[in-house]
């Protein structure tokens, strides 16, 4: 889902290459067709088809049709279902859920600074 929230609509292809670049996962185009096929069983996705290839079958785009809140949202009220409590205890419990989505985006920001940062002295150090 990740791949799909940050890279907006793609094809099995892209999400494989993602999956790769990004999270060092490497799944080959078809396994990421069979888990976008799953998630689009569960109503977390759509597709539309793409441009067909010169003599090739037309891809399938994928889409996220939830938010990475609310997905956050389904996962953490299936787990607290699983610990039996109640939708009251789940309303109290969600603000401390969103503050750490926030936490996350503010430590992703912070890392793609020192990336930039260690790019930027890799490349004036360089002759």
């Amino acid at each position: 889902m990740s791949c799909l929230w940050d890279l907006g609509s793609c094809d099995p292809n892209a999400v494989s290459q993602r999956l790769a670049t990004t999270y060092g996962r490497t799944y080959g185009q078809k396994t990421a067709s069979v888990l976008l096929g799953r998630l689009l069983k569960k109503g977390y996705v759509t597709y539309t088809p793409g441009k067909a290839p010169t003599g090739g079958r037309r891809p399938h785009i994928y889409l996220a049709t939830v938010s990475r809140s609310h997905s956050f949202k389904i996962i953490f009220n299936k787990f607290l279902e699983g610990y039996q409590l109640s939708r009251e205890d789940f309303d109290r419990i969600w603000p401390w859920v969103l503050f750490t989505e926030d936490f996350r985006k503010k430590h992703e920001a912070k890392e793609a600074k020192e990336a930039e940062a260690a790019e930027a002295a890799k490349a004036e150090s360089k002759p």
